[in-house]
Parts: structure tokens; sequence; C-alpha cells
């Protein structure tokens, strides 16, 4: 799959709108959500991104799609659910190879419970179903998320805080055992299994976040036509929070890498006109990559390179050098094992 995306944004950790610049395209969401819809457009736009992306919206999985997994390369992420309601996910085999070839996919609240092929409930890191009728004691339930492990979701496009830091969040509950997805925040109570919030896997050439946003966004009706009122939408640092998910899953990591070294870049407080040279430099990597131009990314950061060693204990100092240059050769290895 063709991954050609992101934004020179993604290199900004602010808590604003960020513009896309001229060239390029938004990141293309496929949202299959069967109760209402237009729930990722609305989020994404409380965000102020809504620029950034573009959305088709879908009731249900077999509506849009079954067939062959390259039917699907026109998307980078594909969202399921959302609100307290959603139908059994079947027939996913494309979907599966979709993520393992490179796609992402995030997975909301109930959707994440609904998975019926083993294989996908693996790609997800999921485990069994929990059962919400008493005695059982499984489920947990919170207005507040704890950030327990870090990770750059955490921090891209939008900084959304440390380990042991807590976000509100709109009350929700856990729904099924995490077995081998990446814990990233859980609600309060003890650590285990059956207590997560924020989940991620890199599976094959793709990645998978599954969240439990979505509980208390909208109302929930069995019937679809009897669409209902929005309800209360998450607090905003919540959408920030699933809109970082969705740059995450929808990123090559090479950008990634290029946005995180802009970013040392600029707390180098290097004077303007070189902080300003190696930021192009990185940029105009990013855009190659974005192009899918490999050797003019290469060029393009071995370009930086030799820039950071000509400042080498001038501007930069050593252990500041030594540290962006190990970064870069990192990314550049990277190409050479596509």
């Amino acid at each position: 799959m063709k991954r050609e995306l992101i934004y020179l944004g993604l290199c900004i950790a602010v808590l604003a709108a960020i513009t896309a610049p001229t060239g390029a395209r938004p990141i293309k969401i496929l949202h299959v959500s069967e109760v209402m819809q237009y729930e990722v457009q609305s989020l994404i736009d409380d965000t102020g991104m809504g620029s950034l992306f573009d959305v088709t919206q879908v009731s249900y999985w077999d509506e849009y799609h079954y067939g062959p997994p390259e039917d699907l390369e026109e998307y980078d992420v594909i969202v399921f659910g959302l609100s307290d309601c959603f139908d059994l996910v079947r027939d996913l085999d494309e979907l599966y190879w979709f993520v393992y070839g490179g796609g992402g996919v995030v997975f909301t609240h109930d959707s994440a419970a609904n998975i019926t092929p083993p294989a996908v409930k693996d790609m997800v890191g999921m485990g069994d179903w929990i059962d919400p009728d008493p005695p059982a004691p499984d489920w947990v339930w919170g207005n507040s998320a704890e950030i327990i492990q870090d990770h750059i979701l955490l921090h891209y496009p939008f900084e959304i805080g440390s380990v042991g830091e807590s976000l509100e969040i709109q009350r929700t509950h856990t729904v099924v055992l995490l077995e081998s997805g990446d814990k990233i925040l859980k609600l309060p109570g003890p650590d285990g299994s059956n207590n997560w919030y924020l989940s991620v896997k890199e599976f094959g050439a793709g990645r998978v976040v599954a969240s439990q946003i979505g509980h208390s966004v909208y109302q929930c009706y069995v019937d679809p036509q009897q669409i209902p009122e929005p309800g209360e939408p998450p607090v905003l640092r919540e959408e920030q929070l699933f809109v970082n998910c969705l740059f995450w899953a929808g990123t090559d990591i090479q950008i990634e890498l290029c946005a995180a070294l802009i970013i040392q870049v600029k707390e180098l407080g290097l004077p303007k006109g070189i902080e300003n040279s190696l930021v192009s430099k990185l940029e105009n990597a990013i855009d190659s990559i974005q192009k899918g131009q490999t050797n003019a990314a290469v060029n393009k950061l071995e370009g930086f390179i030799n820039e950071v060693e000509a400042q080498r204990g001038k501007k930069i100092p050593d252990s500041a050098a030594d540290e962006l240059i190990s970064a870069t050769w990192d990314i550049i290895a990277m190409f050479a094992s596509i």
C-alpha cells in the first residue's frame, strides 16, 4: 500500500490547528459505523484538523468492501465504530492483508470486542470478551485514563502528556481482554489484562490501535434507521489523542523519525539561519518520502548530516551532533532494508 501521506505539521507538537503545506494530500480514512454518521469527521473538526483528513463514511463493512486487499489501497486508515453500538465485524480477511501490507486500522470501543476471525483478533491483540452479567467483576469503568507507557502517539501532532499523568475522558468501560497489544493508557484501578483504555500493535508492515473511546459519545440505537441526536462529544484532549492515533496509524515510520529530528533541531536554540537550513533539509526529505523518491530522500538526509558535522563543536555541541547524526543514519538504514 502506498502511504505517501502526512504533513510537516506532524513535526510541531502544538495544541492548535495545523495547516497542511501546499501539495500535501490528506490522510484518507474509511470510517465504518452503522449507527451515527460523520462522527469521526466531527471529532476531527473539533480539534481544528478537519482539513488534514479526507473521511469516507459507510454504515457496514460489507456495504463497502468484499474483495481483494488491493481495493483498499486508496485508504491510509480504516476506523471501525465510535458510538456505543457496533455490529459484528465479519469477513475481514481483506482487512488482515490490508494491515499486514502497511495499512492502519483503529478499532473504537465495542468494535474491538466484536471481531470474530481469530487471525484478526491476534492482529489487534485482543483476547476474550468480558461477560457484563453479574456477578462478573471484570468490567472496569472510568472518567479518566492514566498514561502508563510512553509512546510517540502521545506527542504528535498534539502533546498529550507523560507517564503517570491522567486525562479526562467521556465515561467508558472495558469490553475485552488485552492479550498482545501494547497498553498505553488504562482506566482507574489495578493494572491488568481487563483494564486498558488504549493499546497499540504493529502487525506486519501496518499499525493497529484499539481504544475505548465511544461509550458515552452518542446514544445507542439498535435500529440504524432511528438515528439519535448527538450526545456530548469527548473532551478536547481525548479528541486530540484520537487524532494522534489516526496520525500514528497512517504514518510511515521514516516520516515520524524525520519529524522528531526537526523538533530536536528546534530545541537546540540555534541561530535562525542555521536552524532554518537544517529544518528545510529534513522537510525536503519528508517531501521526497511522501512522493516515493527514496534516493532523493537519502540525499537530503546525507546533506543534513554534512551540515550538522560542519557545525559540530561550533553552534552544535558534540553530544547533540552525535545524537542527530546517529538518528539520521538510522533512518537512512531503513531505506536500505526496504
